[in-house]
């Protein structure tokens, strides 16, 4: 069984059922759709998709987890591609955006449900994802310090105060501003964090 807690034995199985049950959320929303429904689009009975889950609310979670789980392992493997610091922060930071805005079912999800948004960082399982989240943003900044790339600040605090900011874009998703727009403003926020952090010495050089 994997931190999300469905059995993996047939994993392509897991995966559909995770996959069909986000699309259905993400379309008729949490209230509207129903284990049948899910079951149905499956070519399960209600009874077999028992077999993975125990009801709608553990679906639901399982299912937001895993989303969750897929967004998280795309922005570190972002962060592997690219070496450095400085580089690896832009690049965690940026492909979580990018990702979140070029998912469309992912964002439904999160609008769905005002509790669904305030819960991502305080229910579990999501609780452990956000704060998995940070400790990934807290490594490269204690590289950063550590190397002299950026200034020795607080690394557990920046973190968090950088995940808080983050967090607040996420919620911008929910206007009906342009995602062009959104993507501008974002990337204007990531140059200013990271000019904050960065030594003055590593800017001097080539």
């Amino acid at each position: 069984m994997d931190h999300r807690g469905i059995p993996l034995a047939g994993g392509n199985r897991r995966e559909q059922i995770l996959q069909t049950a986000l699309q259905l959320f993400a379309r008729y929303g949490y209230k509207k759709t129903t284990v049948e429904d899910i079951a149905g689009a499956l070519g399960l009975t209600k009874g077999a998709l028992y077999l993975y889950v125990k009801n709608k609310q553990d679906l639901f979670e399982k299912t937001a987890a895993w989303a969750l789980g897929e967004w998280q392992q795309h922005v570190r493997d972002a962060a592997i591609e690219v070496s450095g610091p400085e580089q690896r922060l832009r690049a965690m930071a940026l492909s979580a955006f990018e990702y979140l805005l070029g998912h469309d079912e992912l964002l439904a999800l999160i609008h769905a449900d005002t509790d669904f948004y305030a819960d991502l960082v305080v229910k579990e399982p999501f609780a452990s994802i956000h704060r998995d989240s940070v400790a990934m943003m807290e490594g490269v900044l204690a590289e950063g310090v550590e190397t002299g790339v950026f200034l020795p600040v607080d690394r557990a605090a920046v973190a968090d105060a950088l995940f808080s900011l983050y967090l607040g874009f996420i919620a911008q998703t929910r206007m009906s501003w342009p995602r062009e727009l959104l993507l501008s403003r974002y990337r204007t926020m990531l140059d200013l964090m990271c000019a904050g952090l960065v030594a003055k010495s590593a800017k001097m050089e080539p």
